[in-house]
């Protein structure tokens, strides 16, 4: 019984020493229409907030637990960018940028 107390007592103490905060994170999507980039963001949000989608900062951050209360999607960004293709052309595709914040990752 003292072998228990004194295991948690240690993980207890180890783990008050870990500093808690809140991070910002975002989650890009990519489509050929604006149309297509629309329903990848609407299709992201709920599964961001549940937790199931990740940027790989927020995996190296230790962020837990990933749950509706922990993580908050607070914007999302649209926009038209180019890129050259084979035949020095502009081919033009759109970008979403989901911004969100964990507030219970670990330092």
């Amino acid at each position: 019984m003292k072998t228990i107390l004194i295991l948690a007592a240690s993980i207890f103490s180890l783990s008050s020493l870990a500093k808690i905060e809140k991070r910002h994170f975002s989650h890009l999507v990519k489509s050929s229409t604006e149309e297509g980039v629309q329903a990848k963001v609407e299709r992201a949000i709920p599964l961001i907030r549940k937790g199931k989608i990740k940027s790989m900062s927020q995996i190296a951050s230790h962020c837990w637990p990933n749950s509706r209360r922990t993580i908050k999607v607070l914007g999302v960004r649209t926009g038209k960018r180019y890129r050259v293709d084979s035949h020095d052309n502009l081919e033009p595709y759109f970008v979403g940028i989901i911004s969100y914040v964990h507030k219970s990752c670990r330092q």
